[in-house]
């Protein structure tokens, strides 16, 4: 078990702790809790994030938690990652054909389908697949078409770009 303060110093400790022991745990105790801060500790491993100010209960109880095996966050990062996962996702970067291919996926049409609908290759309409998957993190197909549908995707006659 490491505790550390993120600063750069901190990140590298963590980074360097998780690559030479994989079942290292590690928690974050820090003065500030940005979105940034919080992000980078979390990509460089750490299992936990608690400010400074968290009481003697709350640090011991967080230090179990995460080495138990489980994730402990600060409450005010808890809240904001609520927020962000209650709301429905945006797909606002996505192109107008990419948004095209994934109302037809949402709507539950396969590749060949929605190929045919657009008027595109096949292979056209995987590397538009292929990307949304990749800018989204979809873990499958499946996360794909539940994501799309919660954001409105695939629910009226789809629109052809």
């Amino acid at each position: 078990m490491l505790v550390c303060d993120p600063g750069a110093d901190g990140l590298a400790l963590i980074a360097e702790r998780v690559r030479a022991a994989p079942g290292a745990r590690v928690l974050v105790v820090a003065p500030r809790c940005d979105d940034e801060s919080v992000l980078a500790a979390l990509r460089a491993g750490a299992h936990g994030y608690l400010l400074d100010t968290a009481d003697r209960d709350d640090v011991a109880r967080a230090v179990r938690a995460v080495d138990a095996g489980g994730l402990v966050l600060a409450p005010p990062i808890a809240d904001r990652l609520a927020n962000l996962l209650s709301a429905p996702e945006s797909f606002d970067e996505l192109t107008a054909r990419q948004r095209a291919v994934l109302d037809l996926l949402a709507a539950g049409m396969d590749n060949a389908v929605i190929a045919r609908q657009l008027r595109l290759a096949p292979k056209t309409v995987r590397n538009h697949l292929s990307a949304i998957f990749a800018r989204y993190r979809f873990t499958s197909r499946a996360d794909a078409i539940t994501r799309a549908r919660a954001a409105g995707f695939g629910r009226d006659k789809p629109q052809v770009a």
